[in-house]
């Protein structure tokens, strides 16, 4: 007999102790790349809202000095003309001359509801170009100069 310890792993050993490991690996894989797959969506989805909050704010600006709101219509109107309009996913903000000052794009909808004293304004932006996905923020405004 042979009185030597034997060292080391046999073949088997190894093959198998490497095929957990893949396994394993292959498994992490597709939970990693899983994650990044929700991950970028909703960077997406974050940056959409916060360029929809950005213009809201601009809009706000306009709504605070309006003259007058076409509600039905949803226009902003400033001694008699208009400065911010919604035409074909577009929200258009005219110089009171009636030139065009800037223009949002790829807006779904605007909306300008009146809440007895307060407007509330309400924009969906679109986060693709066929607008199958969209972010909605709103806000309200007491305008300083509308007359009833």
């Amino acid at each position: 007999m042979d009185d030597r310890k034997e060292q080391g792993f046999t073949l088997i050993e190894l093959m198998l102790a490497l095929a957990i490991v893949g396994i394993v690996v292959a498994l992490s894989t597709g939970f990693i790349v899983d994650l990044f797959n929700i991950v970028q969506p909703s960077a997406q989805r974050m940056n959409t809202k916060q360029i929809a909050e950005i213009r809201l704010t601009e809009i706000s600006k306009y709504v605070r000095a309006a003259s007058a709101i076409d509600q039905d219509d949803d226009k902003i109107i400033l001694n008699g003309k208009t400065i911010v309009e919604h035409q074909d996913k577009t929200i258009l903000i005219n110089n009171s001359d009636g030139t065009l000052k800037r223009s949002f794009s790829n807006i779904k909808d605007f909306n300008i509801v009146k809440l007895d004293e307060v407007y509330e304004i309400i924009i969906e932006v679109c986060r693709d170009d066929e607008c199958s996905k969209f972010e909605t923020v709103s806000t309200k405004i007491v305008p300083r100069n509308t007359t009833p």
